[in-house]
Formats: structure tokens, sequence, C-alpha cells
């Protein structure tokens, strides 16, 4: 376990909380634009903490809030067909980093795998079918058969990257690993709450989504600044 400077957690949650109250504001009184530069603001704020505090040096969550704030970048012109895929295809690149980052950790348990197969089969299937009637209600407000390509490629990959997320906290049970769990459930629900704001012209799903958002990222700072690989002890010792 790391050894870290005690006000960096109330830095955070200060941080944290005045971020929250001023997007909530910005959501409830300015334009789209401006409340996609106070989302931009969000991430830059965090991304200045994971540097001072050298959450640096956990490459992938480095890599992880780049292509982010990438992604926040093109968000501000989303409606431009070309940044509209680009972000997609960011994003997707982010989740298979943060999937690939603990893949190799998660060799399955006897007592567990076909268990994991069962409901890990169901989770895809039903993810799928619910996947393709959105794209079904939705696919006048998309530009063109690229984007509904992108979008059940993205369904597939975060799919992929919550079964890896709940398999590697079952297996360690660390701060680390459910730090991990809460950033990526926090940036899958911000993305499908942002979709739905979106498409489906649900405009209190905006609150939802920064909520989910500024967790996401309050999280993953706190996951590679309090964190290391040396946490992750194994509960069990029956490996395939």
């Amino acid at each position: 376990m790391k050894v870290f400077d005690h006000s960096f957690t109330k830095i955070i949650t200060i941080l944290a909380i005045v971020l929250a109250l001023l997007n909530i504001v910005v959501i409830s009184g300015y334009t789209v634009h401006e409340r996609r530069l106070s989302r931009l603001f969000s991430i830059g704020c965090y991304f200045v903490l994971l540097l001072l505090f050298k959450g640096y040096k956990d490459k992938t969550i480095t890599y992880v809030f780049f292509l982010l704030l990438l992604a926040d970048i093109f968000n501000l012109y989303y409606e431009h067909h070309i940044l509209g895929k680009l972000i997609s295809v960011v994003k997707i690149s982010a989740y298979f980093l943060l999937a690939k980052s603990i893949f190799s950790k998660l060799k399955l348990l006897r007592n567990t795998k076909p268990i994991l197969l069962f409901f890990g089969g169901i989770v895809v299937a039903l993810n799928l079918v619910f996947a393709f009637q959105i794209v079904w209600n939705t696919s006048d407000e998309m530009n063109d058969i690229l984007d509904l390509i992108l979008f059940l490629i993205y369904g597939i990959v975060i799919i992929g990257t919550i079964m890896i997320s709940i398999h590697y906290n079952f297996r360690y049970h660390t701060r680390r690993s459910m730090y991990f769990v809460y950033f990526i459930f926090g940036l899958i629900l911000s993305d499908i709450s942002w979709f739905i704001a979106y498409f489906l012209k649900l405009f209190f799903s905006f609150y939802a989504d920064i909520l989910f958002y500024l967790i996401a990222l309050y999280c993953m700072v706190r996951y590679a600044v309090e964190t290391s690989k040396n946490d992750d002890v194994l509960l069990f010792d029956d490996e395939v």
C-alpha cells in the first residue's frame, strides 16, 4: 500500500464537491457549449491533481485520462460528424486499455468458472438485445452506418470491461480493485446517461451523466495515487 500525504484526501474531496456544484449550476442555467466546457474544465482539474500527487506513475491511468481529456475536447464540437466518430474510437480505446491492464490477473477459479460463464452469457445476451433496441429507436439520430457499427462495438467493449472488472474485484477484493470497479461503473453509467439525454431527449439525464463522470474521475485519481499493484493479494489459491 502506498504511503501518501493525507492532505490529498482533503483536497480531492473539496475538489469533488466544488466541481459537482459547479457542473449542476452550469447544466441548470447555461448553454450546451458551456456545459461541455465545464466538463472539460473538471477533467482538467482532476488531471492536474493526478500529476501533482504523482499518480502519473500508473501509466495506464495516465493514458486513459489523456484519452478522456481528448474525448472531452472533441465533444465541444460533437455535432461535427467526424469528431463524433473520433470520440467513439477514443472511448473504446480507453475501455480497452483499462480491461487489458487487469486481464492478465484474471485466471478463472475452479469453483466460479461455470457460474461466471453462465451469468456472463446472460449479461452479454441481455445487453446486446438492449443495445440493438436502442440502435433501432435512435438510428434516425445517427449520421450513418459507421455510427451504428461504432455504437455496437462500444457496447460489446463495455460489457467485456464490466465483466472483467467485477471478476477482478471478486478475486482480490482490495481497495484498489474496488476503486477500479467504481470508476468503471462511473464511466459507463455516465456514457449511458449522456446517450439517454442526448438521443432520447431526456434533459435530467445530463445531471446523472456529469455526476457519474465526476465520481469516476475521483475514483480514478484515488486508484492511481493511493494504491499500487502490490495491493492485489489473492483471496483464493485454487486457480486453473
